[in-house]
């Protein structure tokens, strides 16, 4: 029996980057994205921030690096309200978007990987 999403589980993608084999996590509503739902989500990481870089003042950014278990976790919120996640590789990643995808607050969304593959 699998977990049953709320109405207001936030949609993200995992995909590639654009031309990239590096993957990341893709949140495009980052207005409603909340620190403390992701860190829950990916507890069993033992989050903890280390660097903390908000600058709202000049360019509405939020970045945050976070230590854990499989190694150092990017966050960057952008002026658009995206959010990026980033693990060091490709394996970080991947675990963590297996715990989102097992939270009820986050919802995973397919991802079209043709869309990001430049030719």
């Amino acid at each position: 029996m699998g977990n049953s999403k709320d109405k207001n589980a936030l949609c993200y993608l995992h995909r590639p980057g654009y031309n990239s084999d590096k993957w990341l996590i893709e949140i495009s509503k980052g207005e409603d994205f909340v620190w403390e739902d992701f860190a829950f989500a990916i507890r069993e990481l033992s989050p903890e921030i280390t660097k903390n870089d908000i600058q709202y003042a000049l360019r509405d950014e939020m970045w945050l690096e976070v230590k854990s278990n499989i190694g150092t976790i990017t966050v960057e919120q952008d002026i658009w309200e995206f959010v990026w996640i980033d693990g060091e590789n490709n394996e970080a990643t991947a675990a963590i978007d297996r715990l989102l995808e097992a939270s009820v607050m986050f919802k995973k969304k397919d991802a079209d990987i043709s869309k990001y593959r430049m030719h």
